[in-house]
């Protein structure tokens, strides 16, 4: 919050005033009414002098003289307030009111803080107290903002990099730990989604069931590091032949894999899972330790379906586990 600040509590010793007038006489009578207040006090009789001045000092006030010779004080005014060091120091004018009213009229200045020669001291104290307080109070709004604006700033980085954990934990939490591809939970809301998504659209959804024959020997075989490598490799192989964005690869169950194919057709389902099963048995996976001369290869299950409202997506998991067992018994029979 922003503190009140009363006369009582300005301190004026850490307060720069620069004094600007070409009269000597008004400077030593100013400059002795401010500093019997605790004022630090600079003087100077011209104008370019004064501007140099409150760029190397930056005083908190500059009590300027209206009439200069080479420079009037409007002309001092003006280059202060163009330049980003010095266009906030608080400025009040001094000159006997004829040339305050003559000077407002021939310049396009704002609305400005005079005091009138010849001034009392008590007018003096005053308006310099006044302008004090208020330039205090406008650097503690500035400061004010400027930690708001910092606390923006930070609360954004912050906000980035929760994001990012989370998106970061989400895919760890999405992602199977040994197969590296989607796993059953990433499977289920990804089908849920596309089943609703198409149900909309009125498009078909084909859903592959892939399962590894033989796999359960490599499991039970004491060589788990070998099982999660060779896992890992059949994974990629899948995956390198499911080429849309919208397609999902996912580690199903046990050696099982699944494959979510969107705005796919039956024919078109047929042939990715024909890509697969040729570029699994092109690896000559052998499985001799446990089954001689034969290789590792894959029995898929295929399935489409229209996705609607009135049925779930169990409805496509139950078709194309039946294509599966179906593709598994004729695999059996042949052997």
């Amino acid at each position: 919050m922003l503190m009140s600040m009363s006369k009582s509590k300005l301190d004026h010793n850490n307060r720069l005033i620069l004094l600007v007038d070409d009269s000597p006489e008004y400077l030593r009578l100013l400059s002795k009414i401010l500093k019997s207040k605790g004022f630090n006090v600079e003087k100077t009789v011209n104008g370019k002098t004064a501007i140099e001045i409150a760029k190397n000092q930056c005083p908190d006030l500059i009590l300027l003289d209206i009439n200069m010779p080479k420079m009037n004080g409007y002309e001092v005014y003006r280059q202060l307030k163009t330049q980003e060091k010095t266009a906030n120091i608080p400025i009040i004018f001094m000159g006997t009111l004829d040339q305050v009213i003559n000077k407002i009229r021939n310049f396009d200045i704002p609305i400005i803080d005079c005091i009138t020669k010849p001034f009392q001291e008590s007018e003096i104290l005053s308006r310099v107290e006044s302008k004090l307080i208020v330039y205090q109070k406008h650097l503690e709004i500035i400061a004010y903002n400027q930690r708001l604006d910092q606390e923006k700033e930070e609360h954004k980085r912050f906000t980035k990099a929760l994001i990012t954990a989370n998106q970061n934990l989400q895919s760890v939490v999405l992602v199977d730990a040994v197969t590296k591809v989607a796993n059953r939970r990433k499977f289920d809301e990804y089908l849920n989604l596309q089943w609703q998504k198409l149900a909309s659209e009125k498009l078909p959804l084909s859903l592959l069931i892939c399962n590894l024959d033989f796999a359960n020997n490599y499991n039970n075989a004491d060589i788990d590091l070998t099982a999660d490598n060779f896992l890992q490799q059949i994974a990629t192989e899948i995956k390198s032949e499911v080429k849309r964005s919208t397609d999902l690869v996912a580690s199903y169950e046990n050696e099982k894999f699944a494959v979510i194919l969107p705005n796919t057709n039956s024919q078109g389902a047929v042939y990715v899972s024909m890509l697969i099963q040729k570029k699994v048995n092109s690896l000559k996976i052998n499985n001799t330790p446990f089954i001689e001369n034969d290789f590792l290869t894959l029995a898929i299950g295929v399935a489409t379906i229209f996705p609607s409202v009135k049925k779930t997506p169990k409805t496509l998991i139950h078709m194309v586990e039946k294509a599966l067992n179906f593709e598994k018994i004729q695999r059996t029979t042949k052997l």
